[in-house]
């Protein structure tokens, strides 16, 4: 089914399947799932990807289970992680999350304003239910890392990247005090089981107590080697647990360490530190791994099996189940009795920096802190690739049999599309890979790094052809023409350079931008070449390197550009996560797509231009289907 048929389609499919499950008949097609369509911008057809995993809470009956996102706060059935609903700020994203501990009313905390450029924290109160917007709490001055409700749900505490922890009454919003004393962020705070204190830890490698009543400082717990990044209580207030170079266990009485724990070797931090509500266990992450504690004894009680670089945990209320999060390797639910996983929630996905479509349009690859491939018209993942690699940058070959991404830092990986299976491998880079292409004809792979050169290889033998290293700074995008006889990759130094494709011979330099330049697109029939730096895109004669046109961008950062398959348009993707789409032959500025909640990494039109993707550093891609002006 091509992608144009999927998208005219698509509820036609919906009513099939639910008609044909009802008459108990097996169906071969299923629609795309019902979250990839809610609160899309306008324009947007579909969603792929939840988001990156900024924090995670249970509710306290156990039976909701809630994510903070790049893209806003999802809701899941905590019994089966099934979604319930997302709920979005339009322009934030969610940084961290909790219950009151009735379970109705949802705190989440957000960083800045992609649209006005305000970099306030804000906080924001809904009801769990409706989903409905309650209060809206601001005074913060940086991202909000943590939030926890008072024992009685009449306070909620705040801790932010501006140094500081705010108490709000919660049916006012109003601020009741804000605890200085910090000279870092801080990264977590947690109340004592009666309310009258809180703890907070800091970027400052200090945790300190505060007496809620009246915001006095109580102590300062001083000894860590590195940044506290969590706290937590026991269940009787006895102790406090802090994650910092090791877990610390404070006797909170005495004001002293009782105990450190023997976390292991080679670990550079511990990223979060839980106890479980019956007291019993106590549960941390370091180095991505889950370590169980005795709290009675401080003793290692068993080690969970890695699945994958995990940094947030949350225990159920009954404390049977622990709930441990990477931040795009989706949500792990432990058994705590048999200790086995009993099911995962997937679709949390990276940065997208780097898309590509397959020739037949039915696949979307994308890159940037994983590497994918979706199955555009069922609107699922079809594979995603493991290994130890960054998945920056991707490109399909030209007859779709195979694909590149990036992998470690300094090498480039060639898989099977149909499989998965890895073929290829190509190293020479000394640093970073930030752009790939193909040949038009497939023969030649070349890939531009931070180390200044462009490197041409022979795909099928993985041969190196040739090194260029006229760039005197990072290459940050590298293009053949249609024709596959000219290479053009472009630089940090604020120059294109094209080249002989063949014989890696110097054919030109195009000189002009004012900023580095980031992105290339030579258009369909080769005749332009654009060029984007921080705050325009250039449209060059691609055969004389004659500067034609600028198209002025009106906000900064142009990190994407991309010609339609017609050559009529040309969209560019800019870090304040806003589209724009020009008319090519006129320079005319037609529309712009807003949507994302983080820049726009790269962009990529169909191959029969129906549909616009979009890959954003929120960690998800947007397809577009209305991005032509009515």
């Amino acid at each position: 089914m091509k992608i144009t048929q999927f998208f005219k389609t698509v509820l036609l499919s919906a009513s099939l399947f639910l008609l044909l499950n009802g008459c108990g008949k097996t169906v071969k097609i299923q629609p795309p799932p019902e979250y990839n369509n809610w609160n899309l911008p306008h324009g947007a057809a579909m969603r792929l990807g939840k988001g990156e995993v900024n924090d995670i809470a249970y509710a306290p009956d156990g039976t909701k289970f809630a994510v903070a996102s790049s893209i806003g706060v999802w809701l899941y059935d905590a019994r089966d992680g099934t979604e319930i609903a997302l709920i979005t700020a339009h322009t934030e994203g969610a940084s961290a999350v909790a219950f009151s501990p009735d379970g109705s009313t949802l705190a989440s905390g957000s960083s800045s304003d992609l649209i006005s450029g305000s970099m306030h924290g804000s906080i924001w109160l809904w009801e769990t239910a409706t989903g409905q917007r309650k209060q809206t709490l601001q005074g913060h001055d940086r991202l909000v890392n943590s939030l926890v409700f008072s024992p009685d749900g009449n306070t909620l505490a705040s801790a932010s990247r501006d140094d500081t922890v705010r108490l709000w009454d919660v049916a006012t919003g109003h601020p009741l005090q804000t605890l200085e004393g910090h000279t870092s962020e801080v990264n977590s705070v947690a109340f004592s089981p009666d309310g009258a204190t809180l703890a907070s830890g800091s970027g400052d490698n200090t945790a300190r107590l505060w007496e809620v009543a009246t915001g006095r400082p109580i102590k300062t717990l001083e000894g860590h080697e590195k940044s506290v990044n969590s706290v937590s209580f026991s269940p009787d207030g006895h102790i406090l647990a802090c994650a910092s170079e090791t877990v610390w266990l404070w006797d909170v009485a005495a004001m002293e360490p009782k105990w450190t724990l023997e976390v292991g070797p080679h670990v550079w931090e511990v990223d979060d530190v839980a106890y479980a509500p019956d007291g019993k266990t106590v549960a941390s992450i370091c180095s991505g791994k889950i370590q169980l504690w005795d709290a009675a004894t401080a003793g290692l009680k068993r080690t969970l099996p890695r699945t994958g670089w995990i940094q947030f945990l949350a225990f159920s209320s009954d404390s049977g189940t622990l709930a441990a999060a990477s931040p795009y390797r989706g949500i792990h639910f432990w058994d705590m009795e048999t200790m086995q996983l009993k099911h995962t929630i997937g679709g949390h996905t990276a940065s997208v920096r780097s898309l590509a479509f397959s020739p037949d349009g039915e696949s979307l690859a994308s890159g940037g802190g994983t590497f994918h491939l979706w199955n555009v018209n069922a609107g699922r993942q079809r594979h995603i690739f493991k290994g130890k690699y960054m998945g920056h940058p991707v490109a399909y070959s030209p007859d779709g049999a195979s694909l590149v991404s990036g992998i470690r830092e300094n090498a480039l990986r060639l898989w099977d599309a149909s499989t998965g299976q890895r073929i290829q491998v190509f190293e020479g880079h000394t640093e970073y890979v930030n752009a790939a292409a193909f040949s038009p004809d497939g023969s030649l792979l070349a890939s531009g790094a931070s180390d200044n050169t462009v490197r041409c290889w022979d795909v099928s033998s993985g041969q190196l052809k040739y090194v260029l290293d006229a760039h005197t700074d990072v290459v940050e995008s590298v293009e053949f023409s249609p024709n596959g006889r000219t290479l053009a990759s472009a630089s940090r130094d604020k120059t294109v350079r094209l080249w002989d494709a063949a014989t890696g011979e110097a054919k030109g330099s195009i000189e002009g931008h004012r900023h580095a330049v980031n992105a290339l697109a030579f258009s369909p029939d080769g005749r332009l070449l654009a060029s984007a730096d921080w705050g325009e895109v250039r449209l060059w004669d691609a055969a004389s390197g004659k500067y034609l046109r600028t198209l002025t961008v009106n906000t900064s950062g142009v990190e994407s550009i991309t010609f339609s398959p017609d050559g009529k348009f040309l969209a560019s993707g800019n870090w304040n996560a806003i589209i724009w789409l020009w008319e090519v032959d006129t320079g005319r500025h037609l529309r712009i797509l807003s949507g994302h909640m983080g820049g726009v990494g790269d962009l990529a039109f169909s191959p029969d231009g129906t549909v616009l993707a979009s890959g954003s550093r929120d960690g998800t891609i947007l397809l577009w289907t209305s991005f032509l002006p009515h």
